[in-house]
């Protein structure tokens, strides 16, 4: 991977701290003797911001990585009997920038367990049956949204007093209120509730 493709951890300025005392957390602990852990979950955050922004010029290093949270995070969704944990359908690298945005603020941490807290602290956004998707064209990449995901968006906006119906489409309004939303709170990205907009909600819902 390009070193460029990931300076949104070095710009992202949400400050987030994922709180770790989730009793599933044990859980990952507990599988640390596997492969895939040892080799990915179990490095630290630090060691992976590192990997993923300064040292690698190979998008091969950035699949496996996304490779390894794909399967854990629908391992994740049948331990915990949900249809899906992940609200965003996108390009790989969307679910791993998640998370190393995460990382990027808690480098002390095992990846692992950063991956774990930050899918407890985006519960309130799983998909928790089969459910639509809505898709949206931004920048010349196909976004895929839980219905119910545009429509929490939707309510998060409404509860900070912005203009939105909360119906769970995305329409032009709704597009024009999270562009105002990003452009207030200095979010990158298009106007659309990316891996950006999910980290503000999470850091900033009541």
């Amino acid at each position: 991977m390009k070193k460029t493709n990931w300076m949104f951890v070095q710009r992202f300025t949400i400050i987030f701290s994922v709180v770790l005392f989730f009793g599933s957390t044990n859980l990952a602990v507990a599988e640390e003797n596997s492969t895939a852990i040892r080799s990915v979950g179990a490095q630290s955050c630090k060691d992976v911001v590192a990997i993923l922004t300064e040292k690698v010029d190979d998008r091969v290093v950035a699949a496996l990585y996304v490779q390894w949270l794909s399967g854990f995070v629908s391992a994740y969704n049948i331990d915990n009997k949900i249809f899906d944990a992940f609200p965003i359908r996108a390009p790989g690298d969307e679910l791993l920038r998640f998370f190393v945005a995460l990382c990027a603020v808690n480098t002390d941490i095992n990846f692992v367990n950063v991956v774990v807290a930050g899918l407890k602290a985006i519960e309130p956004f799983h998909a928790v049956r089969p459910d639509d998707l809505i898709s949206v064209e931004a920048e010349g990449t196909k976004y895929e949204f839980y219905r119910q995901y545009i429509k929490a968006s939707q309510l998060y906006l409404k509860g900070k007093g912005q203009r939105v119906v909360a119906d769970g489409s995305f329409g032009a309004l709704t597009k024009a209120e999270i562009r105002k939303y990003k452009s207030k709170n200095n979010l990158p990205g298009p106007p659309i509730p990316d891996f950006t907009f999910l980290l503000s909600m999470i850091e900033n819902k009541k």
